[in-house]
């Protein structure tokens, strides 16, 4: 997607950090606007970190500590990403100024979207662990994809074409929630459609609803700090203009280095005041070694190929429809690997939600 200016002059240019990426990193990493016609490589990116994000959600069910699990899966991969920015910059680039541009063009700028982001991520993540705690995994994971879904209703706000068929994918989509939420209670030939869906938990629908809320906020976030347009450039216009703080747009990896670093100290501080997980971060690192190496690498690449497809996409929303395809691969893995019954509403249900995903993407 070309870069479009909005009409502000130089000085708010130098003043804000507007150039987006280090010295000789902009053809390696700025692939959205570099790349044309990968959607086999998009989509083959898509389909592996499909694959390590259905190994990571079984890993997690397996574990009681799941807050403290996503931390430090989410510090590892860090680890990682920053491992991949000094090997380009310093290695590849023999660039020396590495620390000091990583601190001042990318932690230090963006501080009030990062800082959203951090908090929405947090309250995700205490919301993943309740649902997780108490519902099946293949209940679950169909079920967040309603956030995913709504999500591209703020990339179209933000400049994303609209298609009527996003319309009727979400309707399938609802549909589709509805019925597996119907696997939440026992199951009765003789209740009608409505009796059903009145026994259906509501924490479950306030778990699941507030998880989306938090979802569709950081994606909304990542988008406008990313993509580069007329709509976004405007509003980052907009928020350069309160003196909040350097304000620029990144390419998904290096806005990535900047949201982490702060996701992570909101998460750690949050763990450190609540005496329940303070006092157990260190036996689960013992207890559940190999458990947190392999859910952390496969994080890792699930991420890494996520932010890549990301990057060199032009239509964001065909992301999020591929995603879908990981609701049928993490039922198959709850099936055979944590032993989870699978109902007919269960298969059905995910089913639509697939469906209904494909259809508000690709159609």
């Amino acid at each position: 997607m070309p870069a479009v200016k909005a009409p502000f002059d130089a000085c708010n240019d130098c003043l804000y950090g507007v150039e987006r990426e280090p010295r000789g990193h902009v053809s390696g990493w700025r692939r959205d606007t570099a790349y044309d016609g990968g959607l086999r490589l998009d989509a083959t990116l898509i389909l592996v970190s499909i694959l390590m994000l259905c190994v990571y959600n079984v890993l997690i069910k397996k574990i009681s500590d799941k807050l403290i699990l996503l931390f430090l899966v989410n510090l590892f991969s860090y680890m990682g990403f920053l491992g991949i920015y000094f090997f380009r910059v310093v290695i590849m680039h023999h660039d020396l100024h590495a620390f000091h541009e990583l601190i001042f063009n990318y932690i230090d700028q963006n501080v009030p979207l990062y800082l959203l982001i951090a908090f929405s991520f947090l309250g995700y993540m205490i919301v993943s662990e309740k649902l997780l705690n108490g519902y099946d995994l293949s209940l679950v994971i169909p079920i967040s994809q309603l956030g995913m879904l709504f999500a591209t209703a703020g990339y179209i706000a933000l400049g994303d074409p609209f298609k009527w068929s996003l319309i009727f994918g979400l309707c399938i989509l609802c549909a589709g929630t509805f019925i597996v939420s119907l696997s939440a209670i026992p199951q009765s030939s003789t209740e009608t459609i409505l009796e059903k869906f009145r026994k259906i938990p509501q924490q479950l629908w306030l778990l699941t609803i507030t998880q989306a809320c938090f979802f569709i906020i950081s994606a909304t976030i990542t988008y406008l700090g990313t993509k580069e347009d007329i709509r976004t450039e405007t509003i980052m216009y907009s928020l350069r203009r309160l003196h909040i703080g350097p304000i620029a747009f990144h390419s998904a990896f290096y806005f990535n280095l900047g949201q982490q670093f702060y996701s992570i100290i909101i998460v750690a501080a949050y763990i450190l005041i609540r005496k329940k997980y303070r006092d157990r971060r260190l036996l689960l690192i013992f207890q559940e070694s190999k458990f947190l190496l392999i859910a952390s690498f496969a994080y890792f690449i699930s991420t890494y190929a996520y932010l890549s497809a990301f990057m060199m996409t032009k239509d964001t929303t065909i992301l999020l429809g591929l995603d879908n395809l990981s609701i049928p691969i993490t039922l198959l893995f709850a099936f055979l690997i944590l032993k989870e019954e699978l109902d007919s509403n269960k298969i059905l249900g995910s089913s639509l939600i697939v469906l209904g995903g494909v259809t508000a993407a690709l159609f």
